[in-house]
């Protein structure tokens, strides 16, 4: 399992199997059979996210602070290896 966690505390994990983002509005699951993918993006101050693109939907984590680069590399890393 993998946890990032982001600048105020929101949370997306992976298991190897489902996808979890424990946001202010809640959460969102989803099964790695209905990912189609998932991007980091990046800005200038080195703040990443992370996009979780679903069938229908899509899930974001934001504010994720640069120290946290090797978690978030870890995360599509695992994601990606169960997307085959």
């Amino acid at each position: 399992m993998v946890e990032v966690t982001n600048s105020v505390g929101f949370i997306l994990s992976f298991d190897g199997r489902i996808i979890e983002n424990f946001h202010n509005g809640g959460s969102d699951r989803f099964h790695i059979n209905h990912v189609n993918e998932v991007e980091v993006e990046e800005n200038k101050k080195g703040e990443m996210w992370i996009k979780v693109k679903a069938k229908n939907r899509i899930s974001n984590l934001t504010d994720i602070d640069p120290s946290n680069r090797g978690l978030v590399e870890e995360f599509v890393s695992q994601v990606n290896a169960a997307l085959g």
